[in-house]
């Protein structure tokens, strides 16, 4: 019972401190309002509903964007707020105060000022080119079309994969329609080519001695990540194969004792197949796995045998004896 209460006191408190949050949010954001600083009091409006999602604090988001001159915002909102009334039962929309009505005739006031931009972009923009009006991204629906906007500025930026994006500032003003064709950005890549060194410049002539091959950091990487994956190979390979190898020898214990004779019982002939099908899984395993270690040997950063100017070269070996044992190892030259 006492970590049922507990668990409880602990979900409350978790609940307890975003609404607290956002119903500090939500006084400050009426002062700032009633001082007639929209600017400050919008956003943190907005910000005290997306902790808490009363329907008060959504309508009062509205109020304030309608007052700020965000009017495509205000719309938007009062629109979400009609929506979220329609949904409510009876008891709480007696609650909300007429505020249902004030909404409908602000949104009625306000839609006939509301800007409309249209976006392009020309028809041979690159495939995979972007476009973001502010902080939201555009769709390729969303191009060519009226869309609704706040006034006053919008920055539109144009992203083409591998070039430098490109950014515009347009304004628009109450009531407009602006549309707006992007420039596609045609510059040079981001990382301009290597300028050729002038003969002033040019690099010494090698030397004998600095013509002798080298192993590049990034190649000697390569190999040790390859060692890596034939390492963890060959451990699953040998774990494996110890392991059926075993239950391989368990069978062989109930063979002999379900097949005294020439006849075998049920459950010996059973405990043969599987010792046949377990002793075959630990020779290929082990097989698997000897030979993924000496790949492993081979792949490490001078794991090859070199001896002055020779190098060595190895490769794992797996194969069968004429009597049906395993046979594992490696060959190789130097």
């Amino acid at each position: 019972m006492g970590i049922v209460l507990l668990a409880f006191s602990m979900a409350s408190l978790a609940f307890a401190q975003p609404s607290a949050t956002a119903e500090a949010l939500f006084r400050n954001g009426l002062q700032e309002m009633e001082a007639g600083r929209y600017e400050a009091a919008c956003p943190s409006i907005a910000e005290s509903y997306r902790l808490d999602a009363r329907p008060g604090t959504l309508f009062t988001l509205a109020e304030c964007e309608a007052k700020a001159g965000r009017i495509a915002s205000a719309v938007a909102h009062y629109g979400d707020y009609v929506a979220v009334f329609s949904r409510m039962p009876e008891d709480q929309r007696q609650r909300q105060r007429g505020r249902e009505a004030i909404a409908r005739q602000q949104m009625d006031s306000l839609r006939p000022n509301v800007p409309q931009m249209i976006v392009t972009l020309p028809k041979d923009a690159p495939f995979g080119t972007s476009v973001r009006m502010d902080s939201i991204e555009l769709g390729t629906p969303s191009l060519g079309m009226s869309l609704p906007v706040d006034p006053g500025e919008h920055r539109l930026t144009v992203q083409v994969p591998g070039l430098q994006p490109r950014s515009t500032t347009v304004n628009i003003g109450v009531g407009a329609t602006l549309r707006v064709e992007l420039e596609v950005p045609r510059a040079s890549p981001v990382q301009p080519p290597r300028p050729e060194p002038s003969p002033a410049t040019a690099p010494p002539m090698r030397t004998e001695r600095d013509e002798r091959p080298r192993e590049p950091s990034e190649q000697g990487e390569s190999r040790r990540v390859v060692a890596y994956v034939l390492g963890g190979l060959a451990l699953e390979g040998l774990a494996v194969g110890t392991v059926t190898g075993i239950l391989a020898w368990q069978k062989k214990d109930a063979v002999e004792r379900e097949c005294p004779d020439a006849y075998c019982s049920a459950d010996g002939m059973d405990a043969a197949d599987a010792g046949t099908t377990y002793a075959t899984v630990s020779t290929v395993s082990f097989g698997i796995g000897l030979a993924a270690l000496a790949g492993a040997w081979i792949a490490w950063p001078g794991g090859a045998t070199e001896v002055g100017s020779a190098r060595g070269s190895m490769s794992p070996v797996v194969g069968r004896t004429g009597e049906g044992s395993a046979l594992f190892g490696v060959r190789g030259g130097f």
